[in-house]
């Protein structure tokens, strides 16, 4: 048994060990790391990529509301021109930014990386070929009206 006093601060532990005594002033211990810096950026980078294409997904959801019941008055007149430009934003965001992240370089990330680039390869590959039916299909209903 520990025949010294306990230190200022530390708190008994078992018969002969102490330990420092928490108080509500001691900031918290600090947490690991899971990913090393490049993982981190990397995996943050598709986190925000992601939330776009979450985004497209809704718009490109929307089109389809309004061409499976459009209004009575028809399709929305913009709503072409607004398909146009989600095709050439999915598109863009494929082409530069999904295709631009580097993945072979990473350690601690890199599987994790991979899987969710690929994931998110597909679904704007996925949106891009929706949107071209969406537009597709109003040029057709747009040719039928004007017989």
């Amino acid at each position: 048994m520990c025949t010294g006093s306990l230190s200022e601060g530390a708190d008994r532990v078992g018969s002969d060990r102490t330990v420092p005594h928490k108080s509500a002033d001691d900031p918290p211990a600090r947490l690991r790391r899971m990913y090393s810096i490049a993982s981190q950026q990397t995996v943050e980078t598709l986190e925000g990529l992601e939330k776009q294409i979450m985004q497209m997904r809704i718009q490109c959801d929307d089109a389809q509301k309004h061409l499976d019941s459009p209004p009575e008055n028809g399709i929305p007149p913009g709503l072409r021109n607004d398909l146009a430009q989600l095709h050439g934003n999915a598109n863009q965001l494929l082409a530069t930014r999904l295709d631009a992240i580097l993945t072979g370089e990473l350690n601690s990330g890199k599987m994790i990386a991979r899987q969710k680039r690929k994931e998110l390869i597909g679904q704007a590959e996925k949106i891009i070929e929706n949107v071209e039916r969406q537009i597709q299909r109003i040029d057709a209903t747009k040719a039928e009206r004007a017989r």
